[in-house]
């Protein structure tokens, strides 16, 4: 029998071993996931956070059936391949909220529209069984799919032939500290494994999708993380497969994130709420060339309320007024964030100025043409100079130098 250290240096010695052979066999893993022939689209949304009117915020958007519909509605006219949702389908995770949501989704479905979502970490109540969750939207992906995972609500299904989804239930259950950050366990890791060997060998390309990130995208030392623990060893398979695509949510805005290795490159699609200004969603088309086709559309709210016959103000002149009710909350963020500073007048009025201007961008999607002029002006350095007291003057920067990736249109790749 081995005993003490020498016991522990066999077992370190196994480990290390397992961890070098799924490496080596990653890394030799020479022929990727093959590419679709023709053109496939998906349409991507996230964060819906539904929930009952009355139940609202004053600050929140009043109009959230409104803004839902008429996603759904584009997607019935526009018939994509499917629309995904990356979890936070609700805003507390009542059974209420569930029901009333699976309802409505069912309504875009029975029209012959392909719904596949995941759960973020919203959708759970303690009081909710997953059990409950999977059957509730089982119409959503449970009941299709080929492969589920014994310990999550992951699961994997063929949308065609050529294009699988794989939804990858990231949630962090127990007693964890945070439900911020997802997580990924090594069981979980050799089912991906295992549901990526069965689309090769069927000749099939997967898009993962998860409400959590799976890329570093998000400020160092902010004592948040968006992200999945366990995401490097998910993105090493991922890329050792030739994935191309992997989307989710979480973030409440809309931005790509890459990583590229020897083994390939991979793209992060995240999407924003629909709820929030300006009011999009994503759209993905696979194209036979190896790129694929990235654009955020216009939700167009005025239109689908005319179409209904509705007569709200607000309503059919949605895009100006949600544009003014922005604005004036930054304006508002802005001046109560800076009172709190105790800088001079002068300058708290320039430093407003900037949060404006910083904000209209990032949310509009303006950060890719906008970056440099925003790094230049002068309001930055003076937010720079409390980056100690406030996550702002911290986290505007690191924005500004890590996270520009945001254009609307893009064609990614190429992948092949």
């Amino acid at each position: 029998m081995v005993k003490g250290k020498a016991w522990l240096g066999v077992l370190l010695m196994l480990l290390l071993a397992g961890c070098a052979a799924r490496s080596t066999a990653r890394e030799e893993r020479a022929d990727p996931l093959p590419w679709p022939e023709g053109s496939q689209t998906l349409y991507v949304s996230a964060d819906l956070h539904w929930q009952d009117s009355s139940d609202l915020r004053p600050s929140q958007i009043p109009w959230l059936e409104e803004i839902l519909r008429t996603l759904l509605d584009q997607v019935e006219r526009d018939r994509p391949e499917a629309l995904v949702l990356c979890g936070d389908l609700t805003n507390s995770g009542r059974l209420e909220e569930h029901q009333t949501l699976a309802a409505l989704l069912e309504e875009t479905r029975a029209a012959g529209v392909n719904i596949f979502v995941t759960m973020g970490n919203h959708d759970l109540d303690r009081d909710l069984p997953p059990e409950t969750l999977e059957e509730l939207y089982g119409a959503f992906g449970w009941d299709q799919a080929i492969r589920r995972d014994e310990g999550t609500m992951s699961y994997l299904v063929p949308l065609t032939d050529e294009l699988w989804l794989l939804s990858l239930d990231c949630n962090v259950y127990g007693d964890r500290d945070s439900t911020m950050a997802g997580v990924i366990e090594e069981e979980t890791l050799a089912w991906v494994e295992e549901c990526l060997e069965l689309a090769k060998e069927k000749g099939a390309m997967v898009v993962p999708f998860s409400h959590h990130n799976l890329l570093i995208h998000n400020l160092n030392g902010d004592g948040r993380s968006y992200n999945i623990e366990g995401g490097e060893e998910l993105r090493d398979l991922l890329l050792s497969f030739g994935v191309p695509l992997y989307l989710s949510g979480h973030r409440h805005n809309s931005f790509l994130a890459e990583a590229e290795t020897e083994a390939g490159k991979l793209t992060e699609v995240v999407t924003g709420l629909p709820s929030s200004f300006p009011q999009t969603h994503g759209s993905l088309t696979f194209q036979g060339d190896g790129t694929v086709n990235y654009a955020l559309k216009s939700l167009d709210v005025s239109a689908w309320a005319k179409s209904e016959g509705r007569t709200e103000p607000q309503l059919l002149a949605f895009s100006a007024w949600t544009e003014e009710e922005n604005r004036k909350r930054l304006a508002e963020i802005a001046a109560r964030v800076v009172e709190g500073m105790e800088v001079p007048r002068d300058q708290g009025e320039e430093m407003e100025g900037f949060f404006l201007d910083f904000y209209t961008c990032y949310q509009g999607h303006g950060l890719w043409r906008e970056a440099s002029r925003l790094l230049a002006d002068p309001g930055l350095s003076l937010w720079k100079a409390h980056a100690k007291e406030n996550i702002y003057a911290r986290w505007m920067p690191w924005i500004l130098e890590n996270q520009t990736n945001d254009a609307p249109e893009q064609i990614l790749g190429p992948f092949r």
